[in-house]
């Protein structure tokens, strides 16, 4: 009764051990329409929760919901992460109107991000960024999409930025989860997972393969 777009096997894992059916897809490599009704069509029920996880599908997301013979409901989650804390709460017995008042309110205050390397030189709102050094995007639900929280060259410290940032916004957040990306390495994803322990001792951190390509690490907060 879900549908969630993903990329990385980690990622696809958690959605698929959610219940979800899952559309390989994200920045870049956006699904069709197409693909997204035919997932839609193929999972139970007839009410569907579909998960873009990023505002690049959100239109195709909208579009599919409308092709669709289905009741299908849209929420306009940034990240995958994002995604998996909105489907979480998800109680497929309830139905989507009951569902929806929890759905909506973690939605908007769960929280998102990513660490990943600059690609060229910048000016970006958080100063200014060479070719190789790291960066901390923060998703939003809705407007830009994704703001740039922190740059640098240790990528510990620039994590530790980016939690702070999404803390900044869900201060209420108690679960914080690493994934980590193609690029990751197991001792680089030690000294981040150390330097956020250290950082919000306050916090349940899990770290997770997420395997997803692009960016190193995504952050979710819930």
């Amino acid at each position: 009764e879900a549908v969630a777009v993903a990329e990385g096997d980690g990622f696809a894992a958690v959605f698929r051990s959610l219940g979800a059916t899952v559309v390989a897809g994200g920045p870049g490599n956006n699904p069709s329409v197409g693909e997204l009704v035919g997932a839609i069509d193929e999972a139970a029920g007839e009410t569907v929760l579909l998960l873009p996880n990023h505002r690049n599908v959100l239109p195709a997301a909208e579009a599919a919901a409308r092709e669709s013979t289905k009741d299908v409901v849209v929420y306009g989650t940034p990240s995958m992460a994002h995604g998996v804390a909105v489907l979480a709460a998800y109680v497929p017995e309830l139905g989507q109107a009951d569902n929806h008042p929890t759905l909506d309110e973690r939605l908007r205050s769960a929280a998102s991000g990513a660490v990943a390397r600059a690609e060229r030189d910048a000016e970006t709102e958080a100063g200014g960024v060479r070719a190789g050094d790291w960066l901390a995007l923060a998703y939003e639900v809705a407007g830009a999409g994704e703001r740039v929280v922190s740059v640098g060259g240790d990528v510990a410290e620039v994590a530790t930025d980016l939690v702070g940032a999404l803390l900044a916004g869900t201060p209420e957040g108690e679960l914080l989860s690493v994934y980590t990306g193609a690029g990751a390495g197991e001792e680089e994803a030690a000294r981040i997972e150390a330097a956020l322990r250290e950082a919000v001792p306050n916090l349940e951190i899990e770290v997770q393969a997420g395997g997803q390509p692009r960016f190193p690490y995504v952050v979710g907060l819930e």
